[in-house]
C-alpha cells in the first residue's frame, strides 16, 4: 500500500517504469539555433543571465567558488528531464549539473566552473511509504527533497528516522550518493549504506531503476559518484524505527595543554576502538568556533538508556582529568534531531556565507602517536596565525567505525555495492579554512596551503590515504580524488562511465568521473 502524504507526487511519476519522453523523437528531427532555443521547447522555467533572478539563483554555499552557469532549468517532471538530456545530445559539449540541496563546499551544483548547464530539481518534492521489503519500511525520496523535509515527514508519518548528515538544507540526494555521515551512522550506516534503489535518468535520455541485483553496475556507480551518470529523479531508503529518548552529552576542557591534547585525541580512538557502542556517536571538536585552543569538546548522541549512560561513557572520561563543563541530558527523539541541525518545522534556516576551503580524511589505521603529536603541537603554534584578516582554523574527528558498529562488519561483498568503498572505516577527519567574507576577493593566496600543512601529518601517517566524498577537496588532482574518493573501485566507474555517457554530458564538475580508454 502507498501513502502520498505531506508533500505533493511529482507529475509524471508513472513514468518510473521505462522509455523516454515523448518528445525525444521531435527533439531528434528538429533543428534547433542552439541549446537555449531546444530547452525552451521543453515549456519549463530557465534562467538566463538576463533573468531579474539570475543574481541571486547563482549564489553558492562556499563564494571561494564562484562559477557561472550557461543557464537554469528547473524541470517539472521526469519527461522534462529526459528533454533535457536530448537537447544536451544535440549540442556536443554540453554540460549538465544536477542541482539539489545546493550545499556543495565545491559548487558542484552549479556546475563547479563555468558554463554548464544547471537542472534545478526543486520540483521533485516527492515523498512516499512503499510497501516494507523483508520487513523493513522504505521510503521514496525525490531528487529535490532536503534533509529536514524527509526527517518532519518520518516522523509525521509513522514515527520513523532515517540516518543522515547534520545539515537540515542538504539535499538528500545528493548527500546520500556521497556517503550521509550522522549521528545514528555507527548503528544503521550512513545514508548511502541504507539506499536499496535509485531511479536515474541516463544520458541517453532513458529512464532507468537500479538496485544492487537490478542495473547492478548502474547502481554501483550512482552510490558514490551519482552526479557522473545521470540525474537522479528518486532513491528508495530505508526507514527506521528511532529510539525514543536519546542521551545528549558534552564534556569541555578548556584552554587544554599539548600533553593533555594529544592525551584526549588517544582516549577518544583509543576507546573507538575497543569500547564504544554502536549506539553511541562521538566527535572530537578541537576549539570550534573561536579556534584551537581554546577548548576540546566531546560531543554526541547515545541513542539508548539514559541510565546506562554513565556506565558506557565512564571508560573513556576516566583516562582524561574532570572536564570544565558537562551537559548531558536525555530528550525526545524529534528533540535530538533539532538540537543537531536546528528547527525542523517553519521556514528553511538562513544558510551561512563564508569563504572556506575544506580538507578531509577518512582514516582506515589509527592515527599513531607521534603524528597526533605533531598535528596538535602545529595547530596550537599556528592555526591563529591568520586571525587578523578574519580568517580562522576549524577541525574534528568523527568516530566512523570502531567497536561493534556498522562499518565494522561490513563485508568485501558489500563493498563491491558501492562505488565509494568505506567498509572498516575507523575516524572522520575534516579539516577548513573559513574567512568572514561574503566574496573570495579577500581570500588570501597561501589560504589553501595553510590548511594543508596542518592536515599533511594525518594524510603521511595512512598507507592509502582516502578522503570523503562529501567534504569535497577543490585543490585534489584527478590522481588525487580518484584514489581518495574511490580508491581501487575507480578503474569500474570509469568503464561505466564509458558505456553511459561517453559523450560527457553529466561532466560538468571538476572531479567528474573519467570513461576508461582501454576499450573495456
Amino acid at each position: 500500500m502507498f501513502f502520498h502524504l505531506v508533500f505533493p507526487l511529482i507529475l509524471g511519476l508513472d513514468l518510473l517504469v521505462a522509455g523516454q519522453s515523448k518528445h525525444t523523437d521531435q527533439k531528434q528531427r528538429d533543428t534547433y539555433p542552439d541549446i537555449l532555443s531546444c530547452l525552451k521547447a521543453t515549456d519549463d522555467p530557465i534562467l538566463t543571465p538576463d533573468s531579474p533572478e539570475w543574481g541571486e539563483s547563482i549564489k553558492p554555499y562556499n563564494p571561494r567558488i564562484a562559477p557561472i552557469p550557461k543557464l537554469i532549468l528547473t524541470p517539472n517532471d521526469v519527461s522534462c528531464v529526459q528533454d533535457a538530456m536530448a537537447c544536451a545530445r544535440l549540442f556536443p559539449g554540453t554540460r549538465l549539473a544536477p542541482l539539489g540541496g545546493g550545499h556543495s563546499y565545491t559548487s558542484f551544483g552549479l556546475g563547479g566552473t563555468d558554463g554548464a548547464i544547471v537542472v534545478n530539481m526543486k520540483s521533485f518534492k516527492q515523498i512516499e511509504m512503499l510497501e516494507p521489503q523483508d520487513g523493513v519500511d522504505i521510503v521514496r525520496v525525490g531528487g529535490g527533497v532536503l534533509v529536514r523535509e524527509l526527517t518532519v515527514f518520518l516522523l509525521k508519518n509513522g514515527g520513523l528516522y532515517w540516518p543522515h548528515a547534520r545539515c537540515t538544507e542538504v539535499g538528500v540526494v545528493g548527500s546520500a550518493i556521497g556517503g550521509g555521515f550522522g549521528t545514528a551512522s555507527r548503528l544503521l550506516g550512513s545514508t548511502l549504506d541504507n539506499v536499496v534503489a535509485v531511479d536515474i535518468i541516463l544520458p541517453n535520455g532513458n529512464l532507468t531503476h537500479a538496485t544492487a541485483t537490478q542495473n547492478a553496475d548502474i547502481f554501483f556507480a550512482v552510490l558514490g559518484a551519482g552526479s557522473s551518470y545521470g540525474i537522479i529523479v528518486s532513491i528508495d531508503i530505508k526507514a527506521h524505527k528511532p529510539y525514543s529518548s536519546p542521551v545528549l552529552y558534552t564534556y569541555q576542557w578548556n584552554k587544554p595543554t599539548l600533553e593533555k591534547a594529544v592525551a584526549t585525541f588517544n582516549a577518544f580512538q583509543n576507546y573507538g576502538i575497543d569500547q564504544a557502542p554502536p549506539e553511541l556517536s562521538l566527535r572530537l571538536n578541537l576549539g570550534f568556533p573561536t579556534g584551537f585552543p581554546d577548548h576540546i569538546i566531546f560531543q554526541g548522541v547515545y541513542y539508548g538508556d539514559r541510565k546506562k549512560f554513565e556506565a558506557i561513557i565512564e571508560p573513556l572520561l576516566s583516562q582524561l582529568s574532570p572536564p570544565d563543563v558537562t551537559n548531558v541530558t536525555a530528550v525526545t527523539f524529534a528533540q535530538s534531531e533539532e538540537s543537531l541541525m536546528g528547527p525542523l518545522d517553519g521556514p528553511p534556516a538562513i544558510r551561512p556565507s563564508a569563504v572556506a576551503y575544506t580538507n578531509s580524511l577518512l582514516a582506515f589505521q589509527p592515527l599513531p602517536n607521534n603524528t597526533i603529536q605533531e598535528f596538535m603541537s602545529n595547530l596550537m603554534k599556528r592555526s591563529q596565525e591568520k586571525k587578523s584578516i578574519n580568517f580562522r582554523m576549524q577541525q574534528f574527528f568523527d568516530l566512523w567505525g570502531g567497536n561493534g558498529s556498522y562499518s565494522s562488519k561490513m563485508t568485501k561483498e558489500d563493498e563491491d555495492t558501492y562505488g565509494f568503498p568505506h567498509n572498516n572505516a575507523l575516524l572522520l577527519f575534516r579539516a577548513d579554512g573559513v574567512l568572514n567574507a561574503t566574496t573570495a576577493e579577500a581570500w588570501p593566496s597561501d589560504g589553501i596551503s595553510f590548511v594543508q600543512s596542518f592536515t599533511k601529518p594525518l594524510f603521511d601517517s595512512q598507507k592509502d590515504p582516502r578522503s570523503y566524498p562529501n567534504y569535497r577537496d577543490s585543490a585534489y588532482t584527478q590522481e588525487q580524488w580518484s584514489s581518495r574518493y574511490y580508491s581501487d573501485e575507480y578503474p569500474k566507474l570509469q568503464q561505466i562511465k564509458a558505456h553511459l555517457d561517453p559523450a560527457g554530458i553529466m561532466s560538468a564538475n571538476p572531479q567528474s568521473v573519467q570513461p576508461s580508454t582501454d576499450g573495456a
